[in-house]
């Protein structure tokens, strides 16, 4: 059998739609991207704003959350909301629990046996999470830090002072 010959216009042809095709799936993969870091920056965001709503023992609702922070992302309300929920309860043992659904109300409650102070002596004031004995039983550090890396795509050396810690809680058996 004599193998089908091509003329070189067929060739460019041929060569001109798989470029179209990987410019086309690299562009896709591009817009993925630049969504899920937009959406990741705005869930970082929601966490920023809710914390100091947990600090003060305020609730919020879902007009202040679109209000003050999701703005034009409101179609990915949903999405973002479960991101920030997720990483709240993960990473500071904080339930975000809607207590009136029909005005969309939530409040901020502990689950894992955290306590939220503030630094001695900071100025602007800082402040920082303490683990207490249900959080130690419930979890560990290395797990935190897994689920924050698998979730957020990070590479470790993102976040190095987390990562060194929970090596080190790990071995001490903590």
């Amino acid at each position: 059998m004599a193998a089908p010959t091509w003329s070189q216009s067929e060739d460019e042809g041929v060569s001109s739609q798989d470029e179209q095709e990987t410019n086309s799936r690299e562009h896709s993969e591009g817009s993925e991207s630049a969504l899920h870091d937009a959406l990741y920056l705005k869930m970082t965001e929601l966490v920023e704003f809710l914390l100091p709503k947990y600090r003060e023992k305020q609730p919020t609702t879902k007009a202040e959350m679109l209000s003050k922070v999701i703005k034009e992302y409101e179609d990915q309300f949903p999405e973002i909301f479960s991101l920030a929920s997720e990483f709240m309860q993960l990473l500071f043992g904080i339930d975000v629990e809607e207590v009136d659904p029909s005005s969309h109300t939530y409040a901020l409650v502990t689950t894992l046996g955290l306590t939220y102070q503030q630094v001695p002596n900071s100025d602007p004031a800082r402040y920082q999470f303490l683990w207490g004995p249900r959080a130690h039983a419930e979890t560990t550090k290395l797990k935190v830090r897994e689920t924050f890396l698998r979730d957020y795509r990070k590479d470790p050396s993102y976040v190095p002072y987390l990562s060194e810690e929970a090596t080190s809680d790990e071995e001490e058996g903590a």
